[in-house]
């Protein structure tokens, strides 16, 4: 008689249902939780998008509560970027002034999460061995191609007639920063000169991408196509 070791011993056969049939095969349980992705877009109160569902994913599990209860509370999530949520950022934003309301010189919380805001979260999430329930995080979207509508390559500001503020004004009236509802500067009717009614949508779009909201085109590039405003026109949009 030949013996088996307990290596060579076959596995145990399942047993046989009534009618022949084998017993089904245990469904493979996902993981429970998942560390959250680096954020690569910036948003502002109206934005909906899947990556706000992780931005609010972590801001209530980091004490920042976007709502105590119904949507937007933990576990129940949403991807719309609402005052709740913008309530949440400012909370957030207040805790790191060094890095996100200094440097921008801000005396307060702006709520938009801006690239600053944006690259803080990062930074703590590169250290967060944190955690985080898979149901609540959703695949993030590609990164936002460069705009086909151009691109800015120099600085801007007001009083300039130039061909790209044109295309400034292109890239902010398309992607709701309108430069003005009728005529010139609206949609179709864009033009070289750089105005006031340029000035103010480059300002909002300022304020809400790269958490820009006050200062001068000298002290902070408010109100002008600088270096950061450049790269962000087109992509941050």
């Amino acid at each position: 008689m030949i013996t088996l070791t307990p290596s060579q011993t076959p596995p145990p056969v399942p047993p046989i249902l009534p009618g022949g049939n084998l017993p089904p095969t245990p469904p493979v349980q996902p993981n429970a939780c998942a560390p959250l992705p680096p954020f690569t877009s910036n948003f502002k109160v109206g934005d909906d998008h899947p990556s706000v569902k992780l931005l609010q994913v972590y801001l209530n599990a980091n004490g920042y509560l976007v709502s105590t209860s119904g949507a937007g509370s933990s576990g129940q999530e949403t991807t719309y970027f609402g005052n709740k949520t913008a309530a949440a950022v400012s909370s957030f934003q207040e805790s790191y002034p060094a890095d996100i309301l200094i440097p921008n010189n801000l005396t307060k919380a702006t709520g938009n999460f801006g690239v600053s805001t944006r690259a803080k979260l990062n930074a703590l999430l590169s250290s967060d061995s944190r955690c985080y329930t898979a149901a609540s995080t959703p695949p993030l979207l590609p990164p936002t191609p460069p705009s086909s509508l151009g691109t800015i390559t120099k600085w801007l500001i007001l009083g300039t007639d130039d061909a790209e503020v044109k295309t400034l004004q292109k890239l902010l009236n398309a992607n709701g920063y309108t430069v003005s509802a009728t005529g010139l500067g609206s949609t179709g009717n864009e033009t070289t000169y750089f105005g006031t009614l340029t000035a103010s949508a480059l300002k909002k779009f300022q304020c809400a991408i790269l958490s820009v909201c006050s200062g001068s085109p000298a002290s902070t590039g408010y109100g002008a196509t600088g270096p950061k405003t450049r790269a962000a026109v087109g992509v941050g949009m």
